[in-house]
């Protein structure tokens, strides 16, 4: 599947190419998808740009769950919520009497809601027509990310798997919530300790002791109204406003839940924006969403309107 990620009028979209070879508009699906609000789907529009036509879904405030998860581990409660969002997905589409096979299974796909808290699946048009249908992305994520101390959950998403694995493209996520368990033992979350913030001699910065000073990373804040001095340790670390998902906490409201990651590879490191709401910058140019730069000392960052040195 041929994708990008775009930013258009302080809204961000998930672009992908209509699979049909008739005008979208013709074709019943997209007309459906397009014009009518289905509870638990992904809203999408067609756009026409030089000649190009593109299917634009909105995914402004939201993650994928690729990206939730990245550092936290799924459990009961979640699988629950999981399943839940997916039966509301099938019964909008199934009002229209679409064809449930073309709801994506795979966590790049499946939107977490920052702001309503919602589950948004990605319904693409025709595409059982034209491709091989797959829950296996699903279910590689799942058992990778499941908390292995909820016994309850970890077996049973290991006999969807197996399920999965016998029936193959008959597997479809009507299966997947017919046989979900409906006793499983819900805990309580438990979320992680934030780093914390410190404030001395009105300068903000994050608690650190451990790090040698010659491996230090560390964003400085620019203006007299940001003072902060973020130290990037553990890396990957995301920054971002939202203390059960965010690494290093920024108490502002321009900053996103989950603003950005940081990360190191193969000793360079990099920033990636995690379809922030307020923009991220580096060097006056703003990043698409998910897209991935270098951080080089004294590149000039800018997460919503605060604005920080890299050094």
């Amino acid at each position: 599947m041929k994708k990008e990620y775009v930013n258009s009028h302080n809204r961000s979209y998930l672009k992908v190419e209509p699979l049909s070879d008739l005008p979208g508009k013709l074709r019943y699906q997209y007309q459906i998808l397009t014009t009518k609000k289905m509870e638990g789907v992904l809203g999408a529009d067609f756009q026409i740009n030089n000649g190009d036509i593109g299917l634009y879904y909105d995914i402004s405030s939201m993650q994928n769950l690729k990206t939730w998860f990245a550092k936290r581990k799924i459990d009961a409660l979640f699988m629950e919520k999981l399943i839940s969002s997916l039966q509301t997905a099938l019964w909008s589409i199934e009002q229209y009497l679409l064809d449930d096979r073309n709801l994506i299974l795979d966590p790049e796909y499946i939107f977490q809601d920052m702001e309503s808290d919602k589950l948004l699946f990605f319904y693409y048009p025709y595409y059982a027509e034209s491709e091989e249908i797959s829950a296996e992305p699903l279910f590689s994520f799942l058992t990778e990310k499941v908390d292995e101390d909820e016994i309850e959950a970890v077996e049973a998403i290991y006999r969807l798997y197996e399920k999965w694995e016998n029936m193959k493209e008959n597997f479809l996520a009507s299966t997947m919530v017919r046989l979900w368990p409906k006793d499983i033992s819900i805990k309580e979350e438990n979320f992680p300790e934030p780093e914390k913030i410190c404030t001395v001699n009105e300068e903000e910065f994050l608690y650190n002791e451990d790090i040698p000073e010659k491996e230090e990373r560390k964003l400085y804040g620019n203006g007299r109204s940001n003072r902060r001095v973020l130290i990037l340790r553990d890396l990957p670390t995301i920054i971002g406003r939202k203390a059960d998902a965010a690494d290093i906490i920024i108490e502002d409201v321009s900053v996103g839940k989950m603003h950005v990651k940081i990360s190191e590879e193969d000793g360079h490191i990099y920033m990636e924006d995690l379809n922030a709401p307020g923009g991220t910058y580096k060097n006056g140019l703003q990043l698409r969403p998910y897209e991935k730069v270098e951080l080089l000392r004294e590149d000039e960052i800018k997460l919503g309107r605060l604005e920080f040195t890299y050094r």
